[in-house]
This record gives C-alpha cells, structure tokens and sequence, in this order.
C-alpha cells in the first residue's frame, strides 16, 4: 500500500459506513491536511436536476466529517442543468434541503447567485464565461460527484461534475461545441482542492437521466477530478485511454492517461488484485437503450442535459408503461447530421430538419410533449 496515494478507493462496509470510508480516503490521501480549522467550505454535488444524482445520504456523511475536522462555515451547491432556473421544489423532491436543514448548512442554487466573468483564453470554451461567485468565497471546493454513465462523453464524473459551476448559458454553448474538449478545458481553469466522489449507489445504463442503479459501496477521494475520474472510469470497465475527454485533459497539462493495471494501482491505496475484484463492466449507454427499445436507433451527438434528461426520462416512463414494444423509428436529439433525416427531431437545436420531418420543438421541450411526439412518429413507422 502506497503511504500517500493520489487516489483512495475505499469500501464503505470496512469503515462502518459512508462517513468512515470518506474519513479513510482523506487520511490516505492526506487530504485531510487541507481542511483546516477555520475554513470556509463549498460542497458542490451533481445536482443535474434528474435521476442519478449524489445521494443525499452521502452530502450528510461528507458534511458531517467536514464539520468534524474544520468547525466552520461550510455550504453546499450546485447548478442544475440549464433550465432549471429555481432549484428549491427540486432539492426538496430528491431529500437534499432536508438533510441540509436537519445537519444545519446552507444549500444553495448556483443559478439564482452571482457569477464571476473571466477570459479562459481556451479555445475549447466561450471567450467570456461566468463562474459562480461561491467559488471564490471558499477557502476548500470539494468536488462531490456521482459515478455515473453518459450518451454524450461514455461517464459524468469528477471533471464534467464542475459544469454545474458556470451560467447556464454556457453550459447550453457547451453542447454546441466539442463537448469533450470543452469539459476538459473546464478543468483547468475550475481547480476543486478535493475530490470525493459518491461511488456507494452508482449508474449504468441510461445515464445520465435513465440510468439503472448499481450498488457497489465505494467512495472515493482525489487530489483532482482527473485523477479521480482515471481511476472512476478504470473501475466502470473503461480503459482511461479510450476516454475521449481524458485524453484531452492529458493535452492541457492536467495529468497523464495511464496503461495497464500497475499503473491504475501505482495511483491508488490499494494493489493491482484488489481493484481486479473492484472493477465492474457497467452497462453503456447506447447499448443499453437498443436492449430496452430495440426497434429504436438514437442519435444524441451534442444533445444538452436538458433534451437528453427528458427524452430518456420519457422513454423510461412508457417503458414502466408498457408501451416499449410499440417504439420504433430514428430519433435525432442536438445537431442532426446532414442529409441524415430522423423520424423525430426533438429539441430546438434540430432546427434543420424541421421542414424534412416530424419535430417536437422546445428547449427542452417536456417531457409530454416527447411522449406524445414518441407516440405519434412509432404509429406512422408500424404503418409503413
């Protein structure tokens, strides 16, 4: 075992629980070195504003362990995904502004506070973006992800966790860029000090809105997203090498990709057949909607959270309804490809093909409307 580990992979069950395993991640990494007394602490979950979210139960453990070790102020926030400007009705629905009022912090929604502008300089990102001031009102950001699949970039971990922390209109121009470049180049300029991610429920599947729950008991803590996210996506069955917004991480200075299981074990607390027996091959996300809806074929490149979390929330609600037998035809979401016309364009970024076929517009449009428009488009495609 590595006296001081980049990354700490710890199992809840050995440390009596959620709020002892975040302790072990801490000693072993020596990130409980950086919560010192006095300090001003953001919490920021993953707090999308759909399923598949960082567990309330663990913002309680996380909280509780930080207060523990700093006895001062600490907040916890996040920026759900673009439209969703009021968060409150949400955080009450999911049981996180319970857990905040019963330990006693703040909660907070990024959305409805100031943001600093800055100038990245980054090619990958808007000329101007706007970052919540509450990251600069921290001494220590702890970046509190959830593991979790994703159609558009394989895994939402660590470093697309820090999107929650920018307007939301940049997180909408975002998804009009290159995606994956653009949430490494985030990385770089957002620098959480520490990373504990909630792997105790993870995600497979349908991610990031439909995904399936997987209990695997884990957490675990990072001296950065990316070292977080190599060992994450190691342990989900992914070599780090064919993550595509890895790689490109590596480019920007943040870190480099690793080969082989010596090297994923050399980052961690723990040896080579201990993460053998750790590692998991998670369902993915296309493969798992052509197991669910077979006579459906997706198309989801530079869809924004919004569209994706509805159409595949949409779809799982008539799957519990019975009626996923009866969905057939191509369904565009984001950037249509040219001359490549879908049954079903849904979203206001289709734009192009509205004239060519059946749309639902919107931004995002609803989750009815979606149904319904799913509806419509599978009756014509069985008559034809």
């Amino acid at each position: 075992m590595n006296e001081r580990s980049l990354v700490a992979v710890v199992a809840t069950k050995d440390h009596g629980g959620t709020q002892g395993a975040i302790a072990a991640g801490l000693e072993a990494t020596g990130l409980g070195e950086v919560l010192r007394p006095g300090a001003k602490i953001l919490i920021k979950p993953n707090f999308h504003g759909g399923e598949g979210y960082t567990s309330p139960e663990f913002v309680e453990a996380l909280v509780r362990e930080v207060r523990e070790r700093v006895a001062g102020e600490v907040v916890v926030g996040d920026g759900p995904f673009y439209g969703m400007e009021d968060s409150s009705e949400y955080y009450e629905c999911i049981g996180v502004a319970e857990v905040c009022r019963r330990v006693g912090v703040e909660l907070v929604s990024f959305h409805q506070g100031e943001y600093d502008l800055i100038e990245p300089g980054l090619r990958a990102l808007p000329k101007t973006i706007g970052v919540t001031k509450w990251l600069a009102w921290a001494d220590v950001v702890i970046d509190a992800p959830v593991m979790k699949t994703h159609f558009n970039v394989a895994t939402t971990l660590a470093i697309k966790n820090l999107k929650g922390c920018i307007r939301p209109r940049d997180k909408r121009d975002l998804h009009t860029m290159d995606l994956h470049l653009a949430i490494a180049a985030l990385a770089k300029i957002i620098r959480p000090h520490i990373t504990i991610m909630d792997a105790t429920t993870a995600y497979e599947g349908m991610g990031p809105s439909a995904a399936t729950p997987v209990d695997l008991g884990l957490v675990i803590v990072g001296t950065t997203p990316f070292e977080v996210d190599v060992v994450a996506n190691w342990l989900m069955g992914l070599e780090p090498a064919q993550v595509r917004y890895l790689r490109e991480a590596e480019t920007l200075g943040l870190g480099q990709v690793p080969g082989g299981i010596d090297a994923i074990a050399a980052r961690t607390n723990l040896g080579a057949e201990e993460l053998l027996g750790l590692r998991r091959n998670f369902a993915r996300p296309y493969d798992e909607a052509h197991g669910r809806f077979p006579n459906l074929r997706i198309n989801a490149e530079m869809a924004c959270s919004g569209c994706l979390m509805n159409l595949f929330t949409a779809l799982g609600e008539m799957k519990g309804a019975g009626e996923a037998d009866d969905l057939r035809g191509y369904i565009v979401i984001g950037r249509v490809p040219e001359g490549d016309w879908p049954d079903l364009a849904v979203g206001g970024c289709t734009f192009s093909a509205w004239d060519e076929t059946e749309s639902v517009p919107g931004c995002p449009p609803t989750i009815e409307q979606i149904k319904t428009a799913l509806r419509v488009m599978s009756k014509r495609e069985a008559r034809s």
